[in-house]
């Protein structure tokens, strides 16, 4: 995937299915709050669900790159 220096929001896949997520740091707490809200059916002021938001993102992704490779199940690393 390239890089887009003005994305608010970047998912980068490295080598070995590492998956780097990069968030704009001046629109972080607004979009982890929509990002919140849209994936935890909660409001999150306090940032508890950041580790959820990442997670589902990273999963995602992972998810739409084994599709892409023809693979359905996830891998061992992926569980």
């Amino acid at each position: 995937m390239e890089e887009k220096p003005d994305a608010l929001i970047q998912v980068i896949e490295h080598d070995k299915g590492r998956i780097e997520i990069i968030i704009d740091k001046e629109h972080y707490r607004p979009l982890m709050t929509s990002l919140s809200q849209a994936m935890c059916g909660a409001f999150d002021i306090a940032g508890e669900h950041d580790k959820v938001v990442y997670r589902t993102i990273r999963e995602l992704t992972q998810r739409g790159i084994r599709q892409r490779e023809g693979r359905n199940a996830p891998s061992r690393q992926d569980r």
